[in-house]
């Protein structure tokens, strides 16, 4: 299963170059870039074989076990569609978050996806299966 986030956020860098605005008369149009009211969105999703996965909104401020706790009580809700034959043999694919390589995290990932995880601090496939040493 392949995964990653992202956020949205209305401070985000937008592309004016691509804009075009049309009138009939100059309008001296005015693009607002500075908001009085904020706000971030943290994005998960996730896609194995053809099924995607969420979108679930994650903490803004996602820490190592806020993640766990995510993976633990959130993700089994949301693999529920995706046939048991098909989640017992995936690899979950974490990135390079500081979230996501916690101990909590890689802890829950060893023993929940037994060992068929895939991210930095991952263990290789020929430390647990004697095919590939």
């Amino acid at each position: 299963m392949f995964t990653d986030e992202a956020e949205f956020s209305r401070t985000a860098i937008t592309n004016f170059h691509n804009n075009h605005y049309w009138a009939e008369e100059n309008s001296h149009l005015i693009e607002e870039s500075h908001h009085q009211e904020q706000f971030s969105l943290n994005v998960w999703v996730g896609l194995i074989v053809n099924y995607f996965i969420g979108p679930f909104f994650l903490p803004n401020r996602l820490n190592g076990p806020a993640y766990r706790q995510f993976l633990e009580e959130e993700l089994p809700l949301l693999l529920e569609a995706v046939p048991l034959l098909v989640r017992n043999i995936m690899w979950f694919m974490h990135d390079g978050a500081p979230a996501h390589l916690s101990r909590e995290a890689r802890e829950f990932s060893n023993n929940t996806f037994n060992n068929r995880w895939i991210g930095r601090w991952a263990r290789t496939m020929a430390s647990y299966d004697p095919r590939f040493k």
